[in-house]
């Protein structure tokens, strides 16, 4: 459906890092997993390049190293190879967030939180203008 369209007349966000339903393997963010799977939402899609790539919900890593490490990596790679033009990582835990960003030596475009800042819960703006 999506070949109906002008490519410039909306933008196509998908997410890395869930890849089973089996709860014991459903987190994988390891470098080969992340470029894998981001090739396998371009098929689904039947495009090139999809506008923003997230790794979504990166708190659930092993170890936040290996996002540092592999995810971020890989993120910048697939974005170097112009298969997505905006990479972000995506999560609850804003320390972990944070900690990952000021651990990386790869600027990331977008960081995704949520819950953090509404009426009952203001605990972002501890973060900002980070």
């Amino acid at each position: 459906i999506l070949k109906e369209y002008n490519r410039d007349s909306f933008i196509i966000s998908t997410k890395v890092g869930r890849s089973s339903p089996v709860i014991s393997e459903m987190f994988d963010f390891s470098y080969e997993s992340i470029k894998r799977s981001t090739d396998e939402s371009l098929k689904r899609l039947g495009l090139d390049c999809v506008d923003i790539l997230f790794a979504h919900d990166v708190e659930f890593a092993p170890d936040p190293n290996l996002i540092v490490k592999e995810t971020i990596p890989a993120l910048n790679d697939i974005k170097n190879m112009r298969k997505t033009k905006y990479i972000g990582i995506a999560g609850y835990s804003l320390s972990y967030l944070r900690d990952v960003i000021m651990s990386s030596i790869i600027e990331l475009d977008f960081v995704i939180t949520y819950s953090r800042y509404v009426i009952f819960d203001e605990s972002l703006n501890e973060y900002l203008p980070f």
